[in-house]
């Protein structure tokens, strides 16, 4: 048994850990899904005004305790063809915008997935629906497991969730899941001005080329098609105490095979 001094912990509900070494890394972003088929984010107003509602920064700061930056791209700085986490013409939050869109489309409410139902998974949910909230959005959230919530994603029957994509460095291949028609986890999505772009970026061999091509791509995405709520670079973090050494973390798995206390 690791005494009290001892021991290692991975950063679940990003709780700080007195005198530990932070090791973290953003391949790529949480960001809200929403289904296109059906009411209420059919219409791109809706889609638009929980933008606008949505404060990044301050969801980074209660819940993620500043280890999830706010970022209006979907993709992680650690990427190898980044684009940046600025978007032009992102809306940023605007309480006053959100108002003015909710009473345009008479209302909205909708019920928001968990993609798990641990203790941090409904605190995100809850944290976003309380900022939704003051814009007059109703989000009624249903802690699902992460099985029962996947099962729903893959039949295309839900009306919004916050989730990622399985990142590796290579952002336009690993992105293209959300991106690509048909879009996966996004029902009636389908952009083919996106689609062709992120082709071009996958077929193209330099990364200053591929990521001017994503952001394009993201930019129509995102702020042309209204299509996600970015919300903050996903981090993947290792904390440890100074007795814990050689333990490696890739591709979000922890390997422990090498792990030795001193």
């Amino acid at each position: 048994m690791l005494s009290s001094d001892s021991y290692l912990a991975v950063l679940v509900g990003f709780i700080p850990i007195p005198s530990a070494a932070v090791t973290a890394a953003y391949l790529s972003a949480n960001f809200e899904y929403m289904d296109f088929k059906s009411p209420p984010f059919n219409n791109v107003l809706a889609r638009e005004a929980l933008q606008y509602a949505t404060n990044a920064p301050a969801l980074d700061r209660s819940v993620y305790k500043g280890y999830g930056p706010a970022s209006e791209t979907l993709t992680g700085p650690d990427q190898l063809a980044y684009p940046g986490s600025s978007l032009p013409g992102y809306r940023t939050y605007n309480l006053a915008k959100a108002k003015k869109l909710v009473a345009e489309v008479g209302g909205i409410s909708f019920t928001q997935l968990t993609l798990g139902n641990t203790p941090f998974d409904i605190e995100v949910a809850e944290a976003l629906a309380k900022q939704w909230a003051l814009a007059g959005i109703n989000a009624t959230i249903d802690p699902l497991t992460l099985a029962a919530a996947l099962a729903l994603l893959e039949a295309g029957n839900f009306q919004g969730v916050v989730a990622g994509y399985p990142a590796q460095q290579d952002s336009p291949l690993t992105l293209s899941t959300s991106l690509v028609c048909p879009v996966l986890f996004s029902p009636g999505l389908c952009d083919q001005t996106v689609t062709s772009t992120v082709e071009q970026a996958i077929e193209t061999q330099k990364f200053s080329a591929q990521a001017t091509l994503m952001k394009r791509a993201l930019t129509q995405a995102v702020v042309g098609d209204a299509a996600y709520v970015a919300l903050n670079s996903s981090p993947f973090g290792i904390f440890t105490t100074k007795s814990v050494h050689d333990f490696s973390f890739y591709g979000g798995e922890i390997y422990l095979s090498n792990v030795w206390l001193s």
